[in-house]
């Protein structure tokens, strides 16, 4: 056999195995990102079920703020991949309004229930920022390798698209 023809069957090898490697490392990449943001599911979920644990505290001492503990339900009705950022940014203003209401009702911030949901949603608070330093961390990995030459190549061709950032809302 004529070692020319063998030396170009091994280079074949080795630029399919290169390619076949790149894109599984950009799946696996992508599939992290995927899981990250689950985990912010998670999370999300969590404070909107404690959150809605704390309307209905609320809702005994202050039954005239209805406008404000209604939107928590609303909230989390209106909640999609897509809307993720928007609905965070949204239930942050909430909470904000939440305890304004607290404010206005001095024996409110010593009830046990209440005083408990709060400690409850500074942990998943605590929680849910590790999990989005976590997806944009992974987003941050996945953008990069699918941008770079000649990933970006395979990335185009398989229609690997940037991924967008999970971004809290600045408060002033």
């Amino acid at each position: 056999m004529n070692y020319s023809i063998l030396i170009l069957i091994i280079v074949i090898l080795i630029i399919i195995s290169s390619v076949i490697s790149k894109i599984n490392f950009m799946v696996f990449l992508n599939k992290k990102c995927d899981q990250a943001i689950s985990n912010i599911d998670i999370f999300l979920t969590r404070r909107y079920n404690i959150i809605t644990n704390m309307q209905e505290v609320v809702k005994g001492y202050a039954k005239h703020e209805k406008d404000v503990l209604k939107t928590i339900t609303k909230l989390r009705n209106d909640m999609t991949l897509e809307e993720k950022n928007r609905v965070n940014n949204e239930i942050n203003k909430t909470i904000d309004k939440i305890n304004v209401v607290v404010e206005k009702y001095p024996n409110l911030k010593a009830n046990e229930n209440y005083l408990k949901l709060q400690e409850s949603i500074v942990d998943c608070e605590d929680n849910l920022a590790a999990a989005r330093r976590v997806y944009n961390s992974n987003v941050n990995d996945y953008n990069v390798y699918i941008a770079k030459f000649p990933n970006i190549i395979f990335s185009n061709i398989l229609s690997y698209k940037e991924r967008e950032y999970f971004n809290k809302e600045n408060k002033n």
